[in-house]
């Protein structure tokens, strides 16, 4: 426990996520969640279904895990809902990571994995990104495999990436998934931004044994409030780390929302295309006022800015509009309606222009 709380001295965190600031009084650009959220008939009619009798008894994950493994064709044995994806990050390295063991990502990426490779004494090995404004980020590939026939306990891939909104093409997925299963290699795919991108692995957990697949629902199903998230393996995984999972982590509010929402083929189809539509409009709206972009394969994209990132960022929030500073040159945007796209170029007219 010593080693442990040593290791937390060297953790880097650059957002912050527990800031007092009440974003629900803002345009919420900044933290990739879904602007408009849920139809409020659909709310309504889920939390009509809370009781008193159900928030006094402790929540079953059981109705919940079927609703998503009849949505997505898996069996619900190979399903564990949790807290947020994140949270099942956390207990994936507290089941399989040890001290100085190799865990390769990309740099950068979704910070959580090098915090927690930091907190359990691993090594976080980094493959960087080429930097570049002018295209699309690409996945270094060729450098990720490299690193991982060196030899590695667990490769991550955030698949599109957070934040460069790159993606892995899948034929060089599978030569990743092929090679590492035979090395023992655990791979996780980090996929909370499907649904912006709907190429998918999460069906072949069935097929290689080291393959963990992550999904939220935070992002494109709108429910960040609520913490809700699941990992999706074989029977083997899944059972190590339910071995360690505290009982009753989720709350029986969060479950009711996943499993109503997950059986809204009609919601799920129209969020599915608002963003589409917003994507196009955002991107329309950009070229228009020839503000250079980065284009992603998520919800958000990145605008190289030349001003003071801190000093921008503290000029949209005087405007109404929350935004975040990526990457020392970036600042990142999540899309939203059209109504919030015609506003965030008029602040941007003002402010960066």
């Amino acid at each position: 426990m010593e080693q442990l709380k040593d290791t937390y001295k060297h953790v880097i965190r650059t957002a912050n996520y527990f800031s007092d600031l009440d974003r629900t009084q803002y345009i919420r650009m900044d933290g990739n969640e879904s602007i408009d959220g849920l139809p409020e008939e659909f709310i309504k009619d889920v939390l009509g279904e809370i009781d008193s009798n159900c928030l006094a008894t402790y929540p079953n994950q059981r109705q919940c895990t079927e609703a998503i493994a009849d949505r997505l064709n898996i069996p619900r044995e190979n399903i564990f809902v949790t807290n947020g994806s994140d949270r099942a990050i956390k207990m994936i390295f507290e089941v399989y990571v040890d001290k100085n063991d190799r865990v390769i990502m990309t740099n950068p990426t979704f910070e959580m994995y090098g915090v927690y490779t930091t907190m359990y004494g691993a090594e976080a090995v980094l493959v960087d990104y080429e930097l570049d404004d002018k295209k699309e980020f690409e996945f270094p590939f060729d450098k990720y495999m490299k690193e991982i026939k060196k030899g590695a306990k667990m490769a991550i891939i955030v698949n599109p990436d957070n934040p460069t909104g790159a993606i892995i093409e899948p034929d060089k997925l599978m030569q990743l998934l092929e090679y590492t299963e035979k090395t023992g290699t655990l791979v996780i795919v980090d996929e909370a931004y499907y649904g912006f991108y709907d190429t998918s692995v999460i069906s072949k957990i069935l097929q290689y044994n080291n393959l963990i697949v992550l999904r939220t629902f935070s992002k494109i199903m709108g429910l960040a409030g609520v913490r809700l998230g699941f990992l999706a393996a074989n029977e083997d995984i899944i059972y190590d780390v339910k071995r360690i999972a505290a009982p009753a982590a989720v709350s029986a509010i969060s479950l009711k929302f996943g499993e109503k929402l997950m059986q809204r083929t009609d919601i799920l189809e129209q969020l599915f295309s608002d963003y589409r539509r917003e994507k196009k409009y955002l991107e329309k709206r950009l070229s228009e006022n020839n503000i250079l972009y980065v284009n992603s394969h998520a919800n958000f994209l990145l605008i190289p800015c030349e001003k003071d990132l801190k000093a921008t960022y503290e000029a949209f929030k005087e405007n109404g509009i929350l935004i975040a500073c990526k990457l020392n040159k970036y600042i990142r945007i999540n899309i939203g309606n059209e109504r919030i796209t015609d506003e965030f170029i008029r602040v941007y007219k003002k402010v960066v222009l």
